[in-house]
């Protein structure tokens, strides 16, 4: 089972589906892409100097924050919620292999 726990600022994703072998679990693709997806556009906000990240990719406990720069909280928590948005339909879809924190 995956678990997820997204905040404004962060994601946390442990855990795996089990719903195939390694290599063939469509679900644990799917949530990797979305955590990678998220990672990805923190690291170009922070480029941008709209805030600094963080993040640790380990399998089965991977995890992204960012700290908003004053005035720019809404342009982080834009990704987090729209990342959030496919996080909470694939738990839904998934709901044996993906649960929200």
């Amino acid at each position: 089972m995956i678990t997820v726990r997204i905040t404004d600022t962060s994601l946390h994703v442990s855990g795996h589906a089990g719903c195939a072998p390694a290599g063939q679990d469509i679900v644990c693709a799917a949530v990797s892409a979305l955590y990678n997806t998220a990672t990805l556009n923190l690291l170009a906000l922070s480029d941008e100097g709209v805030c600094a990240v963080a993040y640790d990719p380990a399998p089965g406990k991977a995890w992204v924050a960012a700290t908003p720069v004053r005035g720019r909280e809404a342009d982080v928590k834009q990704v987090l919620d729209i990342i959030g948005r496919g996080l909470r339909t694939m738990a839904e879809q998934y709901s044996d292999f993906v649960q929200m924190a």
